[in-house]
């Protein structure tokens, strides 16, 4: 079976979505009860920053 390129890259983008969807769901669960009370900016920071560029280029590769 030919599985095209495309399709492949859709599928690995709708999977990372949805994976990050659950960590940001997660993580802003964890903000609201009090977790990163000190840290907010500094946890938020880093999530951003590791899962934004793989987003994006996902989003440029569809």
């Amino acid at each position: 079976m030919l599985v095209l390129l495309a399709d492949t890259r859709k599928k690995l983008l709708w999977l990372w979505l949805g994976f990050t969807a659950f960590i940001m769901l997660l993580f802003f669960l964890q903000t609201l009860a009090g977790k990163y009370e000190d840290i907010e900016s500094k946890a938020w920071g880093w999530v951003f920053a590791h899962l934004l560029p793989t987003l994006l280029l996902l989003f440029a590769a569809v």
